[in-house]
């Protein structure tokens, strides 16, 4: 028994009940796990040691916890404690730590209208701090008679508010712990999830895919990938990604690898290696998986009989290409070979301008079949030898019309169609079939009418011979920047220059 405990049973009458609250209060959290059965235990010691109705340990801040020990029937001091901050004498004792002892009898700290909101006769106050902070009051509470509190009841309420503050921080760090824990839990079961469907999709995948840790070691990869690159027995996860990869991937997979360490992804890129006595065409991937930093994942998706299909529709399109081509010239002997020519031209002149390569092909695939529409056209108008008259004019200016309507149900991976149609409308709208103008016509058109244009005016016609390729400048040079488009009036011109030139 400590100097105090002894002191307060050896002056006060229920001293040695004190000095059980007390020492209660001391020991009951050290041996009872569940804290808010020991928060009602050492408060009933207490309120039985004092000799009152009520014990209660109060929060200022109605979202806390409150917890009481009633003798007669329960109460709620939550309002009680709310309005503590304007009762100000005793809301600046309990702010400095002191005790407030008050009744209804005669005392600086008598105040009857916060008595009346306790409910008391006769009330003591003791402050508790979690962490530093004031938290709220230890409450001892007597509704039915005036008591005189002695100095010893301040300290016994002081010992009891120090130690439920105690409880109150190591229950909040519990919970903090409790809380910690249930995440970690949590965090966990996602990891092991993630970690379980990752490996259930690189196995169910269709696409090649090594997990490359970040010291370069493959940890997963599925059967798709030692099909592929042809993985000898002896692979096994836990080895260099270099090992696992054919000596012409390495160089150019290398850097896509490092880069995903990194966290930057890179997708689709084309590679093809030997295999056996094939090409292997793939799009290769890498990005970061980030559990942990520098993990990345490599995806390989073979797309060798995509390349062959590709090869084949391609090659088939091009013999319907010919083939149409080669029955046009067959109507028209004297234009024979036009629609190459003016191919290659309006191919050229595309380059120049530095379009791309794969709208350059639509371009030419264009070109070759812009005239298909004469086919509709009777022969004996295409082979006069004579300037054709209204009627005869009207029916050529129907061919990109019809020439549209023939190949515009082909799907062309380019607006074939659309160009053949528009190949001989003009900038200004003074062009047909539609006299649209402007950026109505697609830039692929507008370069098909200029060679179409140079490549006429320069070869035979059967109503007159050619006019050589002087004319052919002075028509583009006329009307550049009103019927033909000046970005492609400079790029014919300089083609037609280098074809001009010399050869060294």
């Amino acid at each position: 028994m400590t100097l105090i405990e002894r002191e307060v049973a050896r002056r006060s009458p229920d001293g040695s009940r004190l000095v059980d609250a007390i020492a209660y209060a001391a020991i009951a959290f050290l041996y009872d796990r569940e804290s808010g059965r020991s928060f009602e235990r050492v408060l009933a010691r207490l309120g039985l040691a004092l000799e009152v109705d009520h014990a209660a340990l109060v929060p200022l801040d109605p979202a806390g916890q409150a917890r009481a020990w009633h003798a007669v029937e329960p109460r709620d001091f939550q309002p009680a404690a709310s309005r503590l901050p304007e009762a100000g004498a005793w809301f600046k004792h309990l702010a400095q730590g002191s005790v407030v002892a008050a009744n209804l009898g005669r005392g600086r700290m008598a105040d009857p209208a916060a008595l009346d909101a306790w409910g008391a006769q006769s009330l003591l106050l003791a402050p508790v701090f979690l962490n530093g902070v004031w938290w709220g009051v230890l409450a001892a509470v007597d509704g039915h008679r005036a008591r005189r509190w002695s100095r010893h009841h301040h300290k016994a309420m002081l010992a009891v508010a120090g130690t439920l503050g105690a409880a109150l921080r190591s229950e909040l760090a519990d919970t903090s712990l409790r809380e910690s824990q249930q995440w970690l839990r949590k965090a966990q079961h996602r990891a092991n999830t993630y970690r379980r469907r990752l490996d259930e999709l690189i196995l169910a995948s269709r696409d090649a895919i090594l997990v490359i840790e970040p010291d370069g070691f493959v940890s997963r990869w599925n059967a798709v990938a030692g099909a592929l690159f042809g993985f000898a027995s002896g692979h096994r996860p836990g080895r260099d990604f270099r090992d696992f990869l054919p000596f012409q991937l390495r160089r150019g997979v290398t850097p896509m690898i490092e880069a995903a360490r990194h966290g930057q992804a890179t997708h689709a890129r084309s590679f093809d290696f030997p295999k056996g006595d094939a090409c292997r065409y793939l799009l290769v991937s890498a990005f970061p998986l980030g559990d942990p930093a520098g993990t990345v994942a490599l995806v390989a998706c073979d797309q060798t009989e995509a390349v062959m299909v590709r090869d084949r529709l391609e090659n088939s399109l091009a013999a319907t290409i010919e083939a149409l081509a080669a029955a046009m010239e067959a109507r028209d002997p004297y234009t024979a070979g036009h629609q190459r020519r003016t191919a290659d031209m309006a191919g050229a002149i595309a380059r120049v301008m530095g379009l791309p390569e794969d709208e350059i092909r639509g371009i030419r695939t264009a070109a070759v079949i812009h005239d298909i529409g004469k086919i509709c056209v009777p022969a004996e108008i295409l082979t006069c030898p004579r300037r054709l008259n209204d009627a005869e004019m009207a029916l050529i200016r129907m061919h990109p019309k019809a020439g549209h309507d023939i190949v515009r149900s082909i799907a062309f991976p380019w607006p074939v169609a659309t160009m053949i149609l528009q190949h001989h409308e003009r900038l200004d709208g003074r062009g047909y079939p539609s006299g649209i103008a402007g950026n109505q016509i697609l830039m692929g058109a507008r370069i098909i009418g200029v060679a179409d244009m140079v490549e006429a005016v320069t070869n035979h016609r059967p109503y007159r011979p050619a006019l050589g390729i002087d004319a052919a400048r002075t028509e583009l040079l006329a009307g550049r920047g009103t019927a033909y488009d000046p970005y492609v009036v400079d790029a014919c011109l300089a083609v037609m220059d280098e074809q001009a030139a010399p050869a060294p």
